[in-house]
């Protein structure tokens, strides 16, 4: 059975999710809920999924919601995780990183109060003092995890890309995070998938200011 992901036609949530399956090249099914019949609301609580939820993974006997749920199990699942105690206090050190800059960056997309003077206000305020931390982090790392590649740094790709293209100027202040993200972006899969119609134009819902 094909592993499936259930989500919305957009990158959102479940992408780095897809950025790992491309790379390591498993196979699987994305149910887009923009366009899917019956659509999500009416499928919501026939998948026998805990805490429905979008996006969702069926992997066999395996239903899970959650983002992080999700790619965290797809990690282990093909040893793309911190296994050492160094390690993992690395991965959740980032993971909450990008915690923060997503909670913000939707609020920002989703319910600005003016989106073209917020938009600068969050670059300054919140966005360039996280990312000149997150440099020097890739100044000293290769990866999220030192030189192992793991799923946080499909998470840092997809976070920074977004922001790229809001921004199209950010990466040339930091350095060490465009060689982290053209690193990611050239992988095996990754490129190819990034390239085709499979990868989602929208960032985020229709509902959104900017980027649905």
């Amino acid at each position: 059975m094909v592993l499936e992901i259930g989500y919305w036609g957009i990158r959102g949530l479940a992408n780095p999710s897809r950025l790992l399956l491309e790379h390591v090249g498993e196979q699987y099914d994305f149910k887009d809920y923009n366009t899917a019949k019956p659509g999500w609301f009416e499928q919501k609580h026939q998948l026998g999924l805990p805490f429905p939820n979008l996006p969702y993974l069926i992997d066999g006997n395996v239903r899970l919601t959650q983002s992080g749920a999700i790619i965290r199990y797809l990690a282990r699942k093909h040893n793309l995780i911190g296994t050492t105690e160094e390690e993992q206090r690395q991965q959740d050190l980032i993971d909450g990183v990008i915690g923060d800059i997503r909670s913000v960056w939707s609020m920002l997309c989703y319910r600005p109060n003016d989106f073209d003077v917020d938009k600068l206000t969050y670059r300054k305020d919140c966005l360039t003092p996280i990312l000149a931390e997150l440099d020097k982090w890739f100044a000293k790392n290769e990866y999220v995890v030192g030189s192992k590649l793991t799923y946080g740094d499909f998470n840092v790709f997809e976070v920074i890309d977004g922001h790229s293209k809001l921004f199209p100027d950010l990466l040339d202040e930091f350095p060490n995070i465009k060689k982290h993200h053209d690193k990611i972006g050239s992988l095996k899969g990754v490129k190819e998938y990034l390239a085709s119609d499979r990868n989602p134009t929208a960032l985020n819902g229709s509902s959104a200011k900017w980027g649905g």
